[in-house]
């Protein structure tokens, strides 16, 4: 509790064991479980986490070619500092004396209530950190069995404090109708509190319209989607291959730049109505869409965040206005030719 007000993290974070999938999949995969296990262990990755983070990203900045190539996870550091080292170990002496937070508590819950009490959080919501990265797996069958295995044993993590740990389920986006069934099959765990979706799949935004069966469960369900973006790992963020290979600059802008072209994606291209949620005319939620070819004058209007919003496009312009309901005023953006 902070004061009178109930403490919630909104973006708490499991770090899934790789263990679990031995214990949790689906024997029919166990066959691509030992198959992932023998690439893993091909490239030296320590973890699954380190499995999918393979990107060079060890440039420092102000060095121009640095002689030792260095990822981000699963791979012991090369070059640590006498001054950095003993940054680590003061730092590791205080998280075993209780003064910092333990990483133990991703996979470990009783741990994690107890960082949570002394930091003052009363709910947490978990996302997966591995989990998400499935989308690069061989077959979307093996894929979904991996993030049915996640749930299950998220259903664990948080089963011994159901009031205080909530999970957001990750959906093969890959398949959007299989993600949409997924969805109503996890709706009614009593962890499950959102949908984790990534900003964008393959060559695929949200705009897109294979997308709308996913929203169409969302807004059943009463369930919010939930974007979050990666770094330096699939399904990699806008931005990861203009960094210079440098893990500071792709972990400080690659994730806004991701969510901000998702969102701009989902409310431009209307999904949310085109995905058949209930909303109509200009009740709060988005219109449908109409069809637009070069040549043709295009217009629709919608209501979002208490404005409503117009948008019209011919083949030279687009401009975007947004009035507030009972307002004169009319605010104007958007008005260049692109």
């Amino acid at each position: 509790m902070f004061g009178a007000s109930e403490g919630i993290d909104s973006d708490g974070h499991v770090m899934e064991p790789d263990s679990l999938y031995e214990t949790y999949l689906e024997s029919r995969y166990k066959p691509d479980l030992e198959e992932l296990i023998r690439q893993k262990k091909a490239l030296d990755a320590k973890n699954f986490f380190g499995f999918f983070q393979q990107l060079d990203t060890g440039r420092p900045l102000g060095v121009v070619d640095p002689r030792v190539r260095l990822v981000r996870a699963g791979r012991r550091p090369h070059g640590v500092s006498a001054a950095a080292a003993k940054i680590l170990l003061d730092h590791t002496r205080r998280m075993i004396k209780g003064e910092l937070a333990d990483k133990r508590g991703g996979a470990d819950p009783r741990i994690r209530i107890r960082d949570m009490d002394r930091e003052g959080i009363d709910v947490a919501v978990l996302y997966a950190t591995v989990a998400s990265s499935f989308c690069v797996l061989k077959t979307v069958d093996f894929e979904l069995a991996m993030l049915r295995a996640y749930h299950r044993w998220l259903a664990d993590y948080c089963s011994g404090y159901p009031t205080r740990l909530k999970g957001v389920a990750v959906v093969p986006m890959r398949d959007p109708e299989r993600a949409a069934l997924l969805i109503r099959e996890l709706a009614s765990e009593s962890w499950m509190v959102g949908v984790y979706l990534s900003g964008h799949i393959e060559d695929r935004l949200l705009d897109h319209p294979v997308y709308r069966p996913i929203w169409r469960a969302c807004e059943e369900l009463d369930l919010p989607a939930c974007f979050h973006g990666g770094v330096a790992r699939p399904p990699y963020a806008l931005g990861t291959f203009d960094m210079t290979n440098n893990l500071f600059l792709q972990h400080a802008t690659t994730p806004p730049f991701e969510i901000m072209r998702a969102i701009a994606a989902l409310i431009g291209g209307a999904a949310m109505l085109a995905g058949g949620c209930s909303h109509s005319g200009m009740e709060d939620g988005f219109l449908a869409p109409p069809a637009y070819s070069a040549g043709e004058n295009m217009h629709r209007q919608w209501r979002y965040a208490g404005y409503d919003w117009q948008q019209a496009i011919d083949d030279f312009d687009t401009q975007v206005t947004m009035t507030r309901p009972g307002s004169n005023m009319t605010h104007w953006n958007l008005t260049h030719s692109d």
